[in-house]
């Protein structure tokens, strides 16, 4: 381990997740705008799953139901292969959302890509939003359909190899954009159940959490 990723480790470990706006629903891009502009980062979908459920030493956010994440993930329809670029195209907004593909990850099929806040920019031209990464994963074995998952550790999505705790997907066809994670306390049987969204626009107005530095 380098010494970037274990300081990068030590701060994950004293920090923790608040709201970017209070009592305030923002579309993608203007909470991601919003994030830039303080110089903050967009929490992580496994941060917010592990603080939503109560682990990973990120406390609780018991106000929080649904939320984005800066988790930008891209996918295309099942059994199709990976080219190029992929797009999507907002159907509120009629935003088309366009992410290039590195040429390793072309010809892939069944994946996720997958790129974290801040290793991303957003270019703005016109109707088109371009996606500029620095650092893309990709998760195989991405499911072709809505149902429950286990997750894989890095990203916590969902995935038929994944090996960590059970989440439910709701997925389209295609989609640029990103994870949107949901929590609902079922009285009945008195648990959480916590959904992974990819199946709504980036213009839907949502919470937005960041992640800051605890006080010593």
């Amino acid at each position: 381990m380098n010494t970037t990723t274990q300081n990068n480790d030590k701060k994950s470990k004293n920090s923790k997740l608040i709201t970017l706006a209070k009592r305030q629903r923002l579309p993608f891009v203007e909470g991601l705008r919003r994030a830039k502009e303080k110089g903050l980062v967009l929490a992580s979908n496994i941060k917010i799953d592990n603080t939503l459920n109560g682990m990973g030493g990120f406390g609780h956010i018991d106000e929080i139901v649904i939320c984005w994440s800066g988790t930008l993930t891209a996918y295309v329809q099942p059994g199709k292969k990976l080219g190029k670029v992929i797009e999507y195209t907002d159907t509120k907004t009629g935003e088309r959302w366009v992410f290039p593909v590195k040429k390793e990850y072309q010809n892939e099929k069944d994946v996720l890509l997958v790129s974290e806040h801040p290793d991303y920019e957003l270019e703005m031209d016109g109707k088109n939003i371009i996606i500029h990464t620095t650092k893309v994963d990709l998760v195989e074995r991405f499911p072709a359909s809505d149902g429950s998952y286990q997750i894989e550790e890095k990203h916590g999505i969902p995935s038929e190899n994944g090996g960590m705790n059970k989440r439910h997907l709701w997925r389209i066809d295609k989609r640029v954009g990103p994870i949107a994670s949901v929590n609902f306390f079922v009285r009945f049987i008195n648990r959480k159940r916590h959904y992974i969204l990819l199946n709504i626009d980036p213009s839907e107005c949502l919470e937005m959490l960041v992640e800051v530095q605890e006080n010593k």
